[in-house]
């Protein structure tokens, strides 16, 4: 097994952000996740790079952080993991018990954190946010589809026929670059801790051009203009929804950083992308006026 592993995960704009792994368990844990995420190998993390440093240390030592009072200590005890945050550096820390055992449902609820983790420096310093949703294209065009918990999201990427594409059912990272909003896929992490589907990988360097906005709803098969402060309260709560969920155990100060950036770009890829109702059916073709929208 190797002792040390990198990977990056490029975003739209130039920006990226490293997982440098350092011991076997480490190693194997950040190579799942790469292999996974379509993360891209390479030989270092520059000095300079956003990233995360996960770094293998004995159960002994990982007692003492539990109830550490540092404020920029943040434990995770169901995996024995910490993490070493200072906000005002782009390397985040994180300390994993060597040779803790894992079976397979909770070595998918870490890989789930550890992704994040990563993600997170540019979710602080750089003009990227994740998204609660469906990051669909057609012919080059890209398409978000969201809605609350339970709305028939993962239904609806599903249904969508060819020449649709389905990136990701689940999640996403957007970024604003200044010459448009890109979005590009993130792994469905539950389906390597809840067996809701065969495992499978995704392409998270792919970046789209995000072109629409839908926030979906149940009834008849049509897309209509939405309002664009009820587009703003929509799309600006399914980016605030991924970062209560996956950083919920982040500092106040960080979390209140992250939902201020939420409602910023949440609102600036409103006012620079058309947003829509869309209304779907459990068996009714609703992707054809989406289509329609896209062509006119």
């Amino acid at each position: 097994m190797r002792e040390t592993f990198t990977a990056m995960l490029p975003v739209a704009g130039g920006g990226a952000t490293f997982y440098q792994a350092t011991g076997p368990f480490a190693t194997e844990i950040i190579q799942r996740i790469a292999n996974i995420a379509g993360l891209k190998s390479v030989d270092s993390m520059p000095d300079d790079a956003f990233g995360c440093r996960f770094t293998e240390i004995q159960r002994e030592e990982a007692e003492k952080y539990i109830s550490s009072p540092d404020p920029e200590v943040i434990t995770y005890p169901e995996n024995y993991l910490t993490v070493h945050l200072n906000p005002k550096k782009k390397i985040i820390d994180v300390y994993l018990v060597k040779g803790r055992y894992l079976n397979e449902q909770k070595t998918g609820f870490l890989m789930r954190c550890l992704y994040y983790l990563g993600v997170l420096p540019l979710l602080i310093h750089a003009n990227t946010v994740c998204v609660h949703g469906i990051l669909a294209e057609l012919n080059g065009k890209g398409a978000i589809i969201s809605g609350p918990s339970g709305i028939g999201k993962s239904t609806a990427a599903r249904r969508l026929p060819p020449p649709w594409k389905i990136h990701s059912d689940d999640c996403l990272l957007l970024t604003d670059t200044g010459n448009g909003i890109f979005a590009q896929p993130v792994p469905t992490w539950s389906i390597y801790f809840a067996n809701t589907d065969k495992p499978r990988t995704f392409d998270g360097t792919k970046t789209v051009k995000v072109e629409g906005l839908f926030m979906l709803d149940r009834d008849k098969n049509a897309v209509e203009p939405l309002d664009k402060m009820q587009a703003i309260v929509g799309f600006t709560k399914s980016i605030g929804d991924m970062t209560k969920l996956e950083l919920g155990r982040m500092p106040d100060n960080i979390r209140k950083e992250l939902f201020l950036k939420a409602l910023s770009l949440g609102t600036s890829a409103v006012r620079k992308i058309p947003a829509y109702h869309l209304f779907a059916t459990i068996d009714g073709d609703f992707w054809t006026p989406m289509r329609q929208v896209f062509e006119s």
